[in-house]
């Protein structure tokens, strides 16, 4: 009988000191490494460091009995950021390069009065001088 007991206190000794390594070893894996320079960052290869994009924006002319210049403005949706400004004629057609925050789908193009939103869709977005026409009649 005593020695089923000191096999058995032996037994549970050498559980208890394994599951301490065990603790040891994963702590050991938890430590965590602060990246001190650019270069020490750990990221998938598929990561896009990348905070911005560039739009292709198509202009659409419009005909007219005299020339018509004005400002072009593309800005964020709330107006806050401007991201091209330019005097440009609306008899002209043209694709211009837009670079954007990478979160944005949408922004504003404003010439004169006519004011629109255009979604970006795979990298390109469209805009015309045809204003918007509403439901409301006015007299």
């Amino acid at each position: 009988m005593k020695n089923y007991i000191i096999i058995f206190i032996a037994f549970g000794m050498g559980l208890v000191s394994c599951k301490k390594d065990l603790i040891e070893k994963a702590e050991k894996n938890q430590v965590t490494k602060t990246a001190t320079v650019f270069k020490e960052i750990k990221t998938s290869d598929g990561f896009d460091w990348s905070t911005q994009k560039d739009v292709e924006l198509s202009i659409v002319g419009m005909e007219t009995n005299t020339p018509i210049y004005n400002t072009l403005r593309i800005t964020s949706v709330d107006g806050n950021s401007i991201y091209n400004t330019m005097f440009y004629k609306m008899e002209s057609s043209s694709k211009i390069r837009v670079i954007l925050p990478s979160a944005i789908n949408e922004f504003k193009v404003e010439y004169g009065s006519i004011k629109k939103v255009v979604k970006v869709i795979s990298g390109k977005a469209d805009f015309d001088f045809l204003p918007v026409l509403t439901d409301e009649i006015t007299e």
